[in-house]
């Protein structure tokens, strides 16, 4: 569902990032369900429907950034799992760090 509406993504991995800063037990869960790959591959992706005009590019390199709704939700989920050690250490497996530093680069003061 992230590459036909990155609106319904946004909000739900903003909805997530909420609940896993509640509880530990909720952080655990979220994991659990699969979501760290989903917030992961929603930086990764340009998460734009095919032909949108909107999708942003770097002033600094040629690189397609995601929404900046979307970058901010899905980055505040991966702060939030990394707070649980046993996570942090699966985001950074993954490539978590080298996504967050691909976010510097965007257009958008908020993100960066």
């Amino acid at each position: 569902f992230i590459k036909v509406d990155w609106h319904v993504t946004s909000e739900a991995l903003g909805a997530l990032c909420h609940l896993a800063s509640k509880h530990p037990e909720n952080k655990r869960r979220i994991f659990d369900a699969g979501c760290l790959e989903l917030a992961l591959e929603a930086l990764r992706l340009p998460n734009m429907q095919s032909g949108d005009s909107k999708a942003l590019v770097s002033s600094t390199d040629s690189r397609i950034q995601p929404e900046a709704e979307l970058a901010m939700a899905s980055c505040g989920l991966l702060h939030n799992l990394s707070c649980d050690d046993a996570i942090k250490r699966h985001v950074v497996k993954l490539g978590g760090r080298e996504v967050a530093e691909g976010l510097g680069s965007h257009p958008d003061a908020a993100v960066r």
